[in-house]
């Protein structure tokens, strides 16, 4: 997969979601209007983040957090080439982890200043990095916003087993009375309009059900690639300490259809095994490692924006 394939298959999302429902509707819609629906879902990594962000648990860092911060995300820059002018926050939240999320934005957990080392929170920006450089944060927004009405129409039907089933049967009466129910009859008109979009919302919320598997499939794939970012940076071996800490500290799922169906992230023993490989076939380390750029980059610590790609 190419890696910008998370941003290409947001942009798919977009334009499958708009035709099934013109589709399904009959609608008769000048084709620049999709023009207005695609820039709308695509610019809400601008627009939507501020909303979103008034509900996160995220900080400015304090004065001793970005004297720990500034030289490492300096140097990280540097090695990247990467002139962009990033953001650095504090997330209020237990344990070891960052997020990319808006156009420049890198949180990491507060936990992270005290239990770990300068080279493995290096790492972990590294990998954070990778998230930017490849859209994935604008991505996710994009999906949400085109998915915010499928996602409060799941919350609704699928509580539990029971509703499922009333969903379906619904879906299966709805489009009966649409293929048997004459459409040159005037008094029919509004019950097909009304069983057409019936049909259109569920099309579309069972879709997002097939897409976000795909999406979560390619998104696996692409920590991968986050991975091997951290380590072309000279951050492989610290960023497999970071992992080994994880599965040290507390237990890691292992179930392959779990991983599969439902998670977001590859199984970390499996993360750690792909980036030994790429150390040993490198062979080299972060100590190794010769600069690649001559420009830095600003950094600056001003609060902003909204979630994107977790670590």
């Amino acid at each position: 997969m190419t890696r910008y394939s998370q941003f290409i298959l947001a942009l798919l999302h977009v334009f499958l979601c708009w035709h099934l429902t013109v589709w399904i509707l009959q609608l008769s819609v000048p084709a620049h209007w999709f023009g207005y629906w695609l820039l709308f879902c695509t610019t809400s990594v601008w627009w939507h983040a501020p909303f979103v962000r008034l509900f996160m648990n995220i900080r400015k860092p304090f004065s001793e957090e970005k004297a720990v911060l500034m030289p490492l995300f300096n140097e990280l820059c540097l090695r990247s080439g990467d002139t962009r002018k990033y953001r650095i926050l504090i997330a209020e939240k237990p344990g070891i982890g960052a997020f990319a999320f808006g156009t420049n934005i890198i949180a990491i957990n507060k936990p992270c200043l005290k239990e770990l080392r300068p080279d493995q929170l290096a790492a972990i920006l590294a990998h954070e990095i990778g998230h930017h450089q490849t859209w994935d944060p604008a991505a996710g927004f994009c999906i949400s916003t085109c998915s915010k009405l499928p996602f409060i129409i799941m919350r609704v039907f699928h509580r539990n087993k029971v509703r499922v089933m009333l969903t379906g049967l619904m879906t299966l009466l709805t489009g009966m009375l649409v293929y048997y129910v004459p459409a040159t009859s005037e008094n029919a008109a509004p019950l097909l309009l009304a069983c057409r979009l019936w049909l259109s919302l569920v099309s579309i919320v069972y879709w997002n059900l097939l897409f976000l598997f795909l999406y979560r499939i390619d998104g696996r794939y692409t920590e991968y690639r986050q991975d091997a970012c951290a380590q072309r940076l000279g951050y492989g071996a610290a960023l497999v300490t970071v992992l080994k800490g994880f599965i040290t500290k507390e237990f890691s799922d292992v179930r392959p259809w779990s991983v599969i169906y439902f998670g977001t992230h590859p199984i970390t023993h499996s993360r750690i095994a792909r980036l030994e490989e790429l150390e040993e076939s490198s062979g080299a380390g972060s100590s190794l490692y010769a600069h690649s750029a001559s420009k830095g980059t600003q950094v600056s610590f001003v609060d902003t924006e909204i979630t994107g790609k977790v670590f």
